[in-house]
């Protein structure tokens, strides 16, 4: 069998929302956050560094943020 490494989650709650932050083998790999009103979204690590992609520029460089549109 395979030796897949299994993430460990760390959940946060506070009153604007649900944070869980995967991380793989020590690594942040993304974070869903599931605010109090609204839907979910993912924050992702796109290179493996172990921090999300996000900037501050809010229109120049918008925050690299998916949400999932269909589940099966």
């Amino acid at each position: 069998s395979r030796n897949i490494p299994q993430p460990e989650v760390r959940i946060i709650r506070n009153k604007e929302a649900v944070i869980e932050e995967y991380r793989v083998n020590g690594r942040l790999r993304y974070i869903k956050i599931t605010p109090s009103v609204g839907n979910p979204y993912y924050m992702v690590d796109m290179d493996g560094d172990g921090v999300v992609e996000t900037r501050n520029d809010n229109f120049a460089n918008p925050p690299i943020n998916q949400w999932i549109l269909l589940e099966w």
